[in-house]
């Protein structure tokens, strides 16, 4: 989570390219963490093909990132899919716990 602070602190100092990089895609490989922390919440696993598909998911989108610098919209596209993932997900327990408890 620090190397966000430090890619957000060297892009907004910089404005440059590879800051850019720095800033952004520490927040997609964490989002991948937390996707991995919210999946695998039970002891034991439950999909052991998880880590390897996140792990795919952020060098797909790495690469096509590094492939084609001028569309940003690729970094978008993808970090807004996890996080609208993360959030329903975290929703869907919400509510399962506010049901459980009445």
């Amino acid at each position: 989570l620090g190397l966000v602070g430090l890619g957000s602190f060297a892009f907004h100092a910089t404005m440059r390219y590879w800051a850019q990089l720095l800033d952004e895609l520490p927040m997609l490989y964490c989002n991948m963490a937390f996707v991995y922390c919210l999946v695998e919440d039970r002891p034991g696993i439950r999909f052991s093909w998880l880590p390897q598909a996140l792990f795919g998911y952020a060098t797909f989108v790495t690469t096509v990132y590094l492939l084609l610098p001028n569309w940003y919209v690729i970094f978008i596209v993808s970090y807004s899919g996890v996080v609208l993932f993360l959030a329903a997900d975290s929703y869907r327990r919400l509510w399962h716990v506010a049901r459980d408890a009445r």
